[in-house]
């Protein structure tokens, strides 16, 4: 049935009526890559082996370097470079720190560490005798960003100087903004940047609001993003509770060009995080996350724990970034370690179970089985593969993919998805078995589908070189 659209005056926006594969945008031509997917940058966990995963497999990798010196960050780079010959972007904060954390004397340092006591005891630590935070300073990380040449250059926190931008645009470095609100975007697109990623409420980890208090610069992604494709001229990145083959096609539809997924990447083993960290985003309690201050000092959003309720409800306000961050850390590291969620801080976004990988262990697909072949679109799940640690994992991915043709994409339905990497070319499977009954059967042992027919009969298992 033919569908109508109203134009409310202005411009018409990205997607509009344009007839065209959901692969085919500026973005993948921008960035040299093959599928507009941006795995988006996260810290706090070495995470080289994803980014050039990521950008082996036809996307954008992304390494967030905020907490890394110059000389960090070269050998982060030549790391990248010698797992990936494709590009890759390297994110930083424009910001790295609170003008206020300069002036906080240290009596009021003691007194948030004995507001933390319990803590302590509970995990059975003594309290730090001071907490001491020296962030990197921004200009000399983005002159040994900009040295080392790579693809990509991302940014969150506001506008690096001009002169910046200039030599990324005269060593052919692209360049990526972050706006949380459209009035962002305008003032990012007027910097001259290449393209800006339009950043929902609905992302896990920090708010990067540079014009207004993150905390007035709130806005759910279904209305950010087609504000800000109407505000700027230059390509959109859809970010923010993206997890899945359904929200790149709603993103697609409200004129983004590209997706940033974040939380979903967090999962994979190559990603950097803990077992606890990845045990913990799989977890019932990942269902609820929260926004809060109380982590770092500035606004993130994470996975609600005790820890974070009751940061809450202290009437006390936090102290600024990153002297917060460091605070914070003296008890959530040791319980990092002691593997206990309650006092972590799990940076997710909302919902955070949206579309996560399942992953065991199979061997390697045998060399017979890599002909199977019928015609199903491999559509975004080729960009969510498990990451390898010697051995070659798989992911399973729940999910209703309903593309209107107009996109040029197929209508299929699926239950769920799995992707096969490594040293073999990538396989994508679908099936309609319901999802409690696969996934006990594919958990079984000895269970990879092309090599159990009656289990592909059952399920009518397919499978598509991509």
């Amino acid at each position: 049935m033919a569908k109508s659209y109203i134009l409310m005056g202005g411009r018409m926006p990205a997607s509009g009526n344009e007839k065209r594969s959901w692969k085919s945008t500026r973005i993948v031509e921008l960035l040299g890559i093959d599928y507009p997917i941006i795995q988006a940058p996260f810290g706090g966990f070495p995470s080289q082996q994803l980014t050039a995963a990521v950008s082996n497999l036809g996307g954008l990798g992304s390494l967030r370097a905020v907490t890394l010196g110059s000389s960090a960050i070269t050998e982060a780079i030549e790391e990248i470079r010698s797992l990936t010959t494709k590009p890759f972007a390297i994110n930083l904060w424009v910001s790295t720190s609170d003008r206020e954390a300069a002036r906080i004397e240290s009596d009021i340092i003691q007194s948030k560490i004995r507001g933390l006591a319990r803590y302590y005891a509970e995990l059975g630590i003594e309290p730090p005798s001071q907490v001491e935070s020296k962030p990197q300073d921004f200009e000399v990380q983005v002159r040994a960003a900009v040295d080392a040449r790579p693809a990509v250059l991302s940014f969150i926190y506001g506008i690096p100087p001009a002169e910046i931008l200039d030599e990324c645009r005269k060593h052919a470095i692209r360049t990526i903004g972050t706006a949380t609100t459209p009035e962002e975007a305008v003032a990012l697109e007027e910097a001259g940047f290449d393209s800006i990623v339009a950043s929902g409420f609905e992302g896990g980890g920090h708010r990067g609001s540079f014009l207004r208090p993150a905390a007035h610069s709130l806005m759910g992604g279904l209305s950010l993003i087609p504000q800000v494709v109407d505000a700027v001229s230059v390509p959109v990145i859809a970010a923010g509770g993206i997890a899945d083959g359904r929200g790149v096609v709603a993103a697609h539809a409200l004129g983004a060009e590209a997706v940033q997924i974040g939380t979903a990447f967090v999962s994979c083993v190559g990603s950097g995080a803990s077992a606890a960290y990845r045990s913990a985003l799989s977890s019932p309690a990942a269902k609820n996350t929260g926004l809060t201050e109380a982590f770092t000092g500035r606004l993130a959003r994470g996975v609600r724990s005790r820890l974070m309720d009751e940061l809450a409800d202290v009437n006390d306000p936090a102290l600024p970034f990153p002297l917060q961050h460091a605070l914070i850390q003296t008890v959530v590291g040791p319980a990092s370690v002691r593997e206990i969620p309650e006092l972590m801080t799990v940076w997710a976004g909302f919902p955070c179970c949206i579309g996560f990988p399942l992953v065991c262990t199979l061997s390697p697909i045998p060399r017979r089985n890599r002909k199977v072949h019928i015609s199903l679109s491999s559509f975004t799940m080729a960009a969510f593969p498990g990451f390898w640690a010697g051995r070659l994992p798989h992911c399973v991915f729940r999910g209703l993919l309903s593309v209107h043709s107009r996109y040029g994409l197929h209508t299929c339905q699926v239950t769920y998805m799995t992707l096969y990497t490594g040293g073999f070319s990538r396989f994508v499977t679908s099936t309609t078995a319901p999802i409690a009954t696969g996934w006990s059967d594919l958990a079984g042992r000895d269970s990879h589908p092309l090599r159990n027919r009656a289990f592909a009969r059952r399920t009518k298992y397919r499978t598509l070189r991509v």
